[in-house]
């Protein structure tokens, strides 16, 4: 039986998510050390790159609000 990662939006806690985020990053660093030899292959690497930092954004926002309302309890 194969197991699926848990989503981006199923992720509840700080730590998950910053692991998320850490994760996302060694991608990222990944693809931009990738020399790319053609138009379409740059373009597919950056519209990669895009999605992952779209992620990204995403998941520090959630870390934030975690953040926020363990502040205020």
């Amino acid at each position: 039986m194969k197991t699926f990662p848990t989503k981006d939006t199923e992720l509840t806690d700080v730590e998950s998510i910053s692991n998320r985020i850490k994760s996302i990053d060694r991608q990222v660093d990944k693809l931009e050390n990738i020399e790319s030899r053609t138009m379409d292959g740059f373009d597919a690497r950056h519209n990669k790159i895009k999605k992952l930092n779209a992620r990204k954004d995403s998941l520090w926002k959630a870390k934030a609000i975690i953040l926020r309302s363990e502040r205020i309890k």
